[in-house]
């Protein structure tokens, strides 16, 4: 019974990683399909779209890492 408790919690974190890291990648290319024009605002979008993917990619190497442990 144990085994298949550890089992269904794994399968479940590996749901939520993978829902999580879809719902970022539809959100950084909805960004990246804007067009940049170099003003304030839109620069303000571009910063923030290169933040979002470092940490996106920060965050998958991290949750990567962390399946790898267990």
């Amino acid at each position: 019974m144990f085994t298949t408790d550890k089992l269904a919690c794994a399968i479940i974190v590996q749901i939520a990683v993978a829902l999580f890291t879809h719902q970022n990648d539809l959100f950084t290319h909805q960004i990246s399909a804007k067009k940049v024009n170099k003003t304030r605002r839109r620069l303000l979008f571009t910063r923030l779209n290169n933040a979002l993917k470092t940490w996106h990619e920060t965050s998958l190497y991290k949750s990567k890492a962390i399946m790898q442990q267990k």
